[in-house]
Order: C-alpha cells, then sequence, then structure tokens
C-alpha cells in the first residue's frame, strides 16, 4: 500500500518521467491523433505514475491499482473534478461522473456491491433461488453469438498486440 515517508527518511522529490511535448500545446496534438495509445505508451513507457501536459496544464497518469486505490479510496478529498466535468453537469447530471465530496461518496456506496465477483462465485449461485437470474431461459445457456465473440476477441488480441509500442 501506498505509505507517507517521514522527513528524515524520504527520498528527494523528484519529477515525474513523461513524454515530451510541444511548447503552449503539450501533448495534445498526441493525444487528439491517439488517445487511448498516448496512454498506453505513456505508462508503458514512463511507469506507474507519468507527467504530460494538457496544453498550459500539468496532468499526471496514475496506472498502478494501488495508486489509484489510495486517490480513490483514502485521499479522494484531495482531489477533485475539474471544471471540465462541471461543463459535463449539463448534460449528465450531478452522478457519480460529475459530482464531488460527499455526493460523489454516497453514490459510490450505493453502486459499491456491482463490483463484488465474488457474488458469481459457485458458493453464492447455490444459496440462490434456481430462477432468480435467467438472461434468456433457465437451464444451460448457449449464447448464439459466441462464435462471434470468440472471433472478436481474436481480432482485438491481435490489434492489441501489434499496437504493443516500443520504447526508444
Amino acid at each position: 500500500m501506498v505509505s507517507r515517508a517521514t522527513a528524515s527518511t524520504a527520498p528527494p522529490r523528484t519529477k515525474a518521467p513523461g513524454p515530451r511535448g510541444y511548447p503552449f500545446l503539450g501533448h495534445l496534438p498526441m493525444m487528439w491523433q491517439d488517445l487511448i495509445g498516448f496512454f498506453t505508451k505513456t505508462a508503458f513507457c514512463y511507469g506507474d505514475i507519468a507527467r504530460f501536459k494538457v496544453g498550459p496544464k500539468q496532468a499526471f497518469l496514475i496506472s498502478h491499482p494501488d495508486y489509484i486505490r489510495y486517490i480513490f479510496q483514502e485521499r479522494d478529498q484531495n482531489f477533485s473534478k475539474t471544471l471540465f466535468y462541471d461543463k459535463m453537469k449539463p448534460i449528465f447530471g450531478e452522478g457519480l461522473l460529475t459530482s464531488n465530496g460527499e455526493p460523489w461518496r454516497r453514490q459510490r456506496r450505493i453502486i459499491q456491491p456491482i463490483f463484488y465477483p465474488e457474488r458469481f462465485s459457485p458458493q453464492q449461485s447455490n444459496e440462490r433461488p434456481r430462477y432468480v437470474y435467467f438472461p434468456f431461459s433457465g437451464g444451460p445457456r448457449t449464447c448464439i453469438g459466441k462464435h462471434f465473440a470468440l472471433m472478436d476477441m481474436r481480432l482485438i488480441l491481435a490489434m492489441a498486440l501489434s499496437a504493443i509500442p516500443v520504447c526508444t
């Protein structure tokens, strides 16, 4: 887990590594061209915490699960959504995506049980009544799209592997 070091044991602070950007524009041209590719390559080449610029504003890409958990669960009061999210409120409302502080915590607690994979464990399914969850029918299910899903999976995997960046 992430812990705060004491002043006597803390290493000197250094800037987080990151790709070189353009003056004034920062990394906007690269992000505009391929946003997901930019974030993937930045995380791959510069590690768990990487620095980049969005125009004149400095931003950080956090990609390690422990650091993300630390930010969202233990220190969420230190981080707030930007003006971009405030401009999205008329479209999306005051939801989990756009809210901060206590409204965000309340909504997060409401949906949190959905994200427990244990609810699909064999022990849990034995305790559940037989037809409590049946998307198509009771009993064994065969998805008619199984072959298409497997073909899509192969294509996506091939595309993902061909897009792995090589840092120079």
